[in-house]
């Protein structure tokens, strides 16, 4: 039996710490030398983040967008073992597919001259949930807090049957993000476990039932011991639910500040997964003060056997409570007051750590000694009214911050629409924060007049996208195109489209060309083209209404000379008649008019036809002149 953890220790993050010990670097000249280069003629290495055995993490910029990105690079050895590309390209497909908030996105996937391959990462500025942790055990809001998104990440990673399979503190990372100091993002998918189709040439799944080579045999275990459930550290098959054991440990950890497992070998820690009890939580933290129903959930995330775990985690949403704001990382009360003030929905009141000290010191004193020290009793009403004076400030209404809420009320009202109350104001948080379902429910619960709120009608589309439900999707989007049709430049819109019209609901597929004919202006008919012509698996029925759609006299009234040209080039198939594009293809043409062009060009030079081949207008050089030309004019 073998352990493994395939990939470099620095995560993706601005603050990653070094390796405690230097490696000697596998690239000739050391990691170093590729600080200052241009990767791929975008992307400068700015500097070395970390280093691992398999490869190594910078910070770089891309050089037109000017946005920071991680970027991380196989060593040139590595490259020579198929199973370690596998798993890299594996991480590119896990990280690039799941595009959930939670989840840290893959944008790009390349190969550098030495043959060295490269993944480009969202750049993550933040703290690992390790470093947290060190720091001291979290109070039970803002554990549930950053439990409930790792569950959110689950949701959709499931969903497309990706396994994480390395869940743990180090590949969990801490940001500020939209006043929300506690806002997840999951890393490092390299060990996933995906549809083994994902990793064809052609990137579709065929249904998940693609023959190719297992990437891990059973017997083999990858992971990582402190956190492998007890099916994995044997060597079993595995499923969604052993990332809810991993997440189980997590939960017991931030609430305890220790793990429930302890041991200096790797061997006796996977033994404890399978045959030890869970110590109780009371026991190993007995002043945690952890709610009984919290606990039992732990309890069942951290069951021996799958089947009697948390089965998904829908589930395991379903049972964590939502906190009424993100709780603060910095100042909290202490757990069971914060818990309480939470489960009330009333306002939290950040009071400062020292005298949060003292009231626990008091809370935990005998009865009698409270009774019998007036002098205690003082010096508690004295805290108190401290607390309450420093809460009162805190919470004290900012005068710029309220006229900005006025504007935004103003200019409501001049719209004609509604002031957004606070039960919009909670519907929408739950979406922000991933509650997609109870989102949907508490939106569509709303008045008819808030209903038509921009902001409104954006959360609806997004849930609804985040759940696929794409036909719901698509009415939400119809209802906010016709109040904002400017809309059609936002890249999500365009997603949700883009996937809506690929999904098995024909309804939803109906209503996803709809809007790429009529909303999303010159980029939806390209879309369209793609759908129809480009080289990304589609389903066949899509890929016909696609191709019949394009041709539309009403469409291409509105399409760009680059795609009409494509599109009359494209139409012409094999024949001569193609000679009378070749003007317009040289002034307009693009990548596409050349993609529809050189297999005319493979087809003369393929010496089966000759001048017999329906072609020979074009054997007088014009078709390669325009080709040639194209190419020239696009540098």
């Amino acid at each position: 039996m073998t352990t493994a953890s395939e990939t470099p220790t620095p995560p993706a993050a601005a603050d990653a710490a070094p390796p405690a010990r230097k490696r000697e670097s596998q690239r000739p000249g050391g990691p170093a030398s590729l600080i200052g280069m241009v990767l791929s003629e975008r992307y400068k290495i700015e500097r070395l983040l970390g280093e691992g055995a398999m490869g190594a993490v910078y910070a770089a910029e891309h050089v037109l967008m000017r946005k920071r990105v991680a970027v991380k690079v196989l060593h040139p050895n590595m490259t020579r073992v198929p199973e370690v590309v596998a798993r890299f390209e594996r991480e590119a497909i896990s990280a690039s597919r799941i595009g959930h908030p939670n989840v840290a996105a893959a944008t790009d996937f390349g190969k550098l001259e030495d043959g060295s391959f490269f993944l480009v990462l969202e750049f993550i500025e933040g703290e690992s949930l390790s470093a947290a942790i060190a720091r001291g055990r979290m109070d039970v809001p803002r554990t549930l807090h950053v439990v409930r998104q790792l569950a959110n990440a689950l949701v959709r990673a499931h969903s497309l049957g990706i396994v994480h399979r390395d869940l743990k503190p180090e590949n969990v990372m801490l940001v500020a993000r939209d006043g929300d100091p506690d806002f997840v993002k999951v890393l490092d998918f390299g060990i996933a476990k995906v549809p083994v189709g994902e990793l064809t040439a052609d990137g579709d799944d065929h249904g998940g039932n693609a023959a190719g080579p297992a990437l891990t045999q059973l017997g083999m275990v990858y992971g990582t011991p402190e956190y492998m459930a007890p099916e994995q550290a044997l060597g079993l098959e595995i499923d969604a639910r052993a990332d809810l054991y991993a997440v189980g440990i997590m939960m017991y950890e931030l609430l305890t500040g220790s793990r429930p497992f302890l041991a200096d070998s790797p061997i006796a820690l996977l033994g404890m997964h399978v045959n030890s009890p869970v110590p109780p939580m009371n026991e190993t933290a007995p002043d945690a003060n952890v709610p009984p129903e919290i606990t039992l959930v732990v309890e069942q995330l951290l069951a021996k056997e799958p089947d009697k775990r948390v089965q998904s985690a829908k589930d395991l949403l379903a049972l964590i409570p939502v906190p009424a704001s993100p709780p603060s990382s910095s100042v909290a009360l202490p757990s069971a007051e914060a818990s309480s003030m939470h489960a009330s929905g009333s306002r939290q009141l950040h009071v400062p750590r020292a005298v949060g000290l003292v009231l626990n010191r008091v809370r935990a004193l005998p009865k009698q000694a409270l009774y019998a020290g007036v002098a205690s009793l003082a010096l508690l009403g004295v805290l108190l009214l401290v607390a309450i004076v420093v809460a009162t400030r805190s919470t004290r209404v900012d005068p710029g911050r309220e006229g900005a809420r006025g504007a935004a009320s103003a200019s409501l009202a001049a719209a004609g629409m509604p002031q957004v109350s606070s039960r919009t104001r909670a519907a929408l948080d739950l979406v922000e924060h991933g509650d997609f379902t109870r989102g949907i429910d508490a939106l569509a619960a709303l008045p008819d007049d808030e209903k038509k709120l921009p902001d409104v009608r954006r959360a609806l589309a997004t849930a609804y996208a985040a759940t696929e439900r794409w036909a719901e999707c698509m009415r939400a989007l119809d209802a906010w195109f016709s109040q904002d049709p400017s809309i059609a430049s936002d890249p999500k819109v365009k997603a949700m489209v883009h996937d809506a019209a690929i999904s098995p609901d024909e309804i939803a597929s109906a209503l996803a060309f709809i809007h790429l004919e009529r909303h999303l202006g010159s980029d939806g008919l390209d879309d369209l083209y793609d759908l129809g012509y480009g080289t990304k698996k589609v389903p066949p029925a899509v890929r016909e209404r696609a191709r019949k759609a394009i041709v539309s006299p009403d469409i291409r009234a509105h399409m760009s000379p680059a795609l009409a040209v494509t599109v009359d080039a494209a139409a012409l198939g094999y024949s001569c008649k193609v000679r009378e594009l070749f003007p317009r293809a040289q002034a307009d043409g693009d990548e596409r008019t050349i993609a529809v062009l050189k297999p005319l060009q493979a087809r003369m030079s393929s010496g089966l036809f000759g001048m017999n081949d329906g072609l020979a207008c074009i054997h007088d050089g014009s078709l390669s002149k325009t080709i040639a030309a194209i190419e020239a004019r696009k540098k």
